[in-house]
Protein backbone atom coordinates (compact mmCIF):
# COMPACT_ATOMS: atom_id res chain seq x y z
CA UNK A 1 0.00 0.00 0.00
CA UNK A 2 1.09 3.75 -0.91
CA UNK A 3 2.30 5.95 2.00
CA UNK A 4 -0.35 9.23 2.54
CA UNK A 5 0.91 12.20 2.59
CA UNK A 6 -0.49 14.70 5.29
CA UNK A 7 -2.17 16.64 2.21
CA UNK A 8 -3.90 13.34 1.45
CA UNK A 9 -4.46 12.15 5.02
CA UNK A 10 -6.34 15.82 4.95
CA UNK A 11 -8.50 15.09 1.79
CA UNK A 12 -9.89 11.57 3.41
CA UNK A 13 -10.52 13.32 6.54
CA UNK A 14 -12.70 15.54 4.61
CA UNK A 15 -14.43 12.81 2.52
CA UNK A 16 -15.31 10.61 5.68
CA UNK A 17 -16.98 14.08 7.21
CA UNK A 18 -18.70 14.45 4.58
CA UNK A 19 -20.58 11.13 3.91
CA UNK A 20 -22.20 9.34 7.47
CA UNK A 21 -25.14 7.84 8.03
CA UNK A 22 -28.12 9.76 9.33
CA UNK A 23 -27.03 10.89 12.90
CA UNK A 24 -29.37 9.61 15.82
CA UNK A 25 -30.44 12.10 18.71
CA UNK A 26 -27.56 10.85 20.64
CA UNK A 27 -24.68 11.48 17.70
CA UNK A 28 -26.75 15.14 17.40
CA UNK A 29 -25.90 16.22 20.83
CA UNK A 30 -22.23 14.72 20.10
CA UNK A 31 -22.77 12.06 22.94
CA UNK A 32 -22.60 9.02 20.48
CA UNK A 33 -20.73 8.19 17.51
CA UNK A 34 -22.37 8.90 14.12
CA UNK A 35 -21.00 5.85 12.39
CA UNK A 36 -21.52 3.21 15.36
CA UNK A 37 -24.00 4.78 17.92
CA UNK A 38 -21.62 3.87 21.01
CA UNK A 39 -21.02 6.98 23.88
CA UNK A 40 -18.21 8.83 22.66
CA UNK A 41 -15.55 10.00 25.46
CA UNK A 42 -12.56 12.59 24.70
CA UNK A 43 -11.04 11.00 22.03
CA UNK A 44 -13.45 11.06 19.65
CA UNK A 45 -12.90 13.60 17.01
CA UNK A 46 -15.37 15.71 16.04
CA UNK A 47 -16.56 16.19 12.40
CA UNK A 48 -15.86 19.60 11.95
CA UNK A 49 -15.72 22.76 14.00
CA UNK A 50 -19.31 23.46 12.94
CA UNK A 51 -20.93 19.81 13.43
CA UNK A 52 -21.76 18.58 16.99
CA UNK A 53 -21.11 15.24 15.73
CA UNK A 54 -18.57 13.06 16.46
CA UNK A 55 -16.52 9.30 15.80
CA UNK A 56 -14.65 7.45 17.46
CA UNK A 57 -11.35 6.38 16.75
CA UNK A 58 -12.39 2.74 15.89
CA UNK A 59 -14.81 3.85 13.21
CA UNK A 60 -12.58 7.03 11.82
CA UNK A 61 -9.31 4.10 11.43
CA UNK A 62 -12.07 1.97 9.68
CA UNK A 63 -12.98 4.82 7.09
CA UNK A 64 -9.58 6.02 6.49
CA UNK A 65 -8.06 2.43 5.80
CA UNK A 66 -11.42 1.77 3.79
CA UNK A 67 -10.69 4.99 1.45
CA UNK A 68 -7.09 4.38 1.79
CA UNK A 69 -7.60 1.09 0.09
CA UNK A 70 -9.90 1.54 -2.43
CA UNK A 71 -7.85 4.80 -3.72
CA UNK A 72 -5.41 2.58 -3.49
CA UNK A 73 -6.63 -0.01 -5.95
CA UNK A 74 -8.34 2.66 -7.97
CA UNK A 75 -5.58 4.22 -8.46
CA UNK A 76 -3.60 0.70 -10.03
CA UNK A 77 -6.58 0.02 -12.09
CA UNK A 78 -6.36 3.53 -14.25
CA UNK A 79 -2.69 2.89 -14.92
CA UNK A 80 -2.74 -0.91 -15.36
CA UNK A 81 -2.60 -2.01 -19.09
CA UNK A 82 -4.19 -5.65 -17.85
CA UNK A 83 -6.87 -3.72 -15.89
CA UNK A 84 -7.56 -1.38 -18.64
CA UNK A 85 -8.18 -4.20 -21.18
CA UNK A 86 -10.09 -6.31 -18.83
CA UNK A 87 -7.18 -9.05 -18.47
CA UNK A 88 -6.81 -10.83 -15.49
CA UNK A 89 -4.74 -9.09 -12.96
CA UNK A 90 -2.91 -10.26 -9.92
CA UNK A 91 -2.50 -6.85 -8.22
CA UNK A 92 -5.96 -5.51 -8.71
CA UNK A 93 -7.15 -9.14 -7.26
CA UNK A 94 -5.11 -8.28 -4.38
CA UNK A 95 -5.76 -4.37 -3.56
CA UNK A 96 -9.48 -5.46 -3.67
CA UNK A 97 -9.01 -8.77 -0.89
CA UNK A 98 -6.95 -5.84 1.03
CA UNK A 99 -9.93 -3.55 0.40
CA UNK A 100 -12.96 -6.17 1.33
CA UNK A 101 -10.62 -6.32 4.44
CA UNK A 102 -11.54 -3.09 5.76
CA UNK A 103 -15.14 -3.06 4.39
CA UNK A 104 -17.07 -4.45 7.34
CA UNK A 105 -14.83 -1.67 10.05
CA UNK A 106 -16.15 1.02 7.99
CA UNK A 107 -19.54 0.16 8.18
CA UNK A 108 -20.00 -0.20 4.32
CA UNK A 109 -21.18 -3.05 1.64
CA UNK A 110 -19.96 -3.89 -1.62
CA UNK A 111 -22.79 -2.64 -3.76
CA UNK A 112 -22.51 -1.91 -7.76
CA UNK A 113 -23.63 1.47 -8.53
CA UNK A 114 -25.35 0.56 -11.77
CA UNK A 115 -27.68 -2.48 -10.65
CA UNK A 116 -27.10 -1.76 -6.77
CA UNK A 117 -26.50 -5.55 -6.53
CA UNK A 118 -24.33 -6.96 -4.07
CA UNK A 119 -20.59 -7.83 -5.32
CA UNK A 120 -19.51 -11.93 -5.35
CA UNK A 121 -16.61 -12.59 -3.28
CA UNK A 122 -15.27 -14.46 -7.12
CA UNK A 123 -16.91 -11.64 -9.31
CA UNK A 124 -14.95 -9.63 -11.20
CA UNK A 125 -15.10 -5.87 -10.08
CA UNK A 126 -14.04 -2.61 -10.69
CA UNK A 127 -13.73 0.43 -8.49
CA UNK A 128 -15.47 3.47 -9.82
CA UNK A 129 -15.74 7.53 -8.78
CA UNK A 130 -18.84 8.81 -9.36
CA UNK A 131 -18.40 12.71 -9.51
CA UNK A 132 -21.44 13.92 -7.50
CA UNK A 133 -22.49 17.64 -7.79
CA UNK A 134 -20.73 18.57 -4.70
CA UNK A 135 -18.40 15.62 -3.80
CA UNK A 136 -17.17 12.44 -5.19
CA UNK A 137 -18.35 8.79 -4.60
CA UNK A 138 -16.03 5.85 -4.10
CA UNK A 139 -18.00 2.80 -5.31
CA UNK A 140 -17.88 -0.26 -7.57
CA UNK A 141 -19.17 -1.70 -10.44
CA UNK A 142 -19.52 -5.24 -11.29
CA UNK A 143 -18.66 -7.08 -14.80
CA UNK A 144 -21.85 -7.70 -16.12
CA UNK A 145 -22.81 -4.14 -15.64
CA UNK A 146 -19.38 -3.01 -16.93
CA UNK A 147 -20.03 -4.82 -19.78
CA UNK A 148 -23.22 -3.99 -20.53
CA UNK A 149 -24.53 -2.21 -23.99
CA UNK A 150 -25.45 1.47 -23.69
CA UNK A 151 -28.91 1.23 -24.52
CA UNK A 152 -30.41 2.74 -28.02
CA UNK A 153 -32.22 6.42 -27.29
Amino acid sequence: MTVVPPAELYRLHQLITWEYPPPTSAALEGLACTWCGTATDESALGMSPLDPCRICLTCYAGQLAWLATWYDWHSHVLGCAHCQHGRTCHVSRGRRTLHELTVEAAHRELICFSCHQPLGDTEPALPVLWMGDSRDYPGYVDAPCLTKEPAAR
